[in-house]
């Protein structure tokens, strides 16, 4: 009887071992297996959230130099304002491959008032400051009227 329960622990330590290195290898591979770099965010279709100064969610379509945004989601209190009801086209001057700034373009849309006031002030600057997973947290900074407006989010890749 001894022998049996010693074979049959043997043989239950050796399928909890193999299930182990299964799920670290699968671990391995979802780990390393997306080493996303910021020029992964360059170009594409993203999703993306706004997390100060208010909560706001949108879809951004990239292609290098360009960007349309697709508001989808906005605080109740801005709904009647009018500012975030349509589709924003910007003009993207890379800095390096983790910063941009953006500018409004005024030839595909008309622009507001704020956002006039951005342009004139050397637009949008944005960082990215980290990657997670297949998302990418940023750090972006506009000027109005002389006074900064600081802007976190975060943009992920579908």
């Amino acid at each position: 009887m001894a022998q049996g329960l010693k074979n049959h622990f043997v043989k239950f330590y050796k399928t909890m071992k193999n299930i182990l290195l299964t799920v670290l290898i699968l671990i391995g591979t979802i780990s390393f297996g997306q080493n996303l770099k910021c020029e992964d965010f360059k170009k594409g279709t993203f999703t993306s959230e706004i997390t100060i100064p208010m909560k706001m969610k949108c879809i951004l379509i990239r292609n290098g130099n360009e960007q349309k945004e697709v508001i989808t989601e906005i605080p109740d209190e801005l709904k009647d304002l009018g500012l975030f009801n349509k589709t924003i086209y910007g003009k993207i001057e890379w800095i390096d491959d983790c910063s941009y700034r953006l500018i409004y373009d005024e030839s595909k849309d008309e622009l507001n008032e704020s956002q006039k006031l951005i342009n004139s002030s050397g637009g949008i600057l944005t960082e990215f400051i980290k990657i997670e997973g297949n998302c990418i947290y940023y750090k972006s900074l506009a000027k109005i009227n002389g006074n900064e407006q600081v802007i976190n989010g975060v943009i992920c890749k579908d």
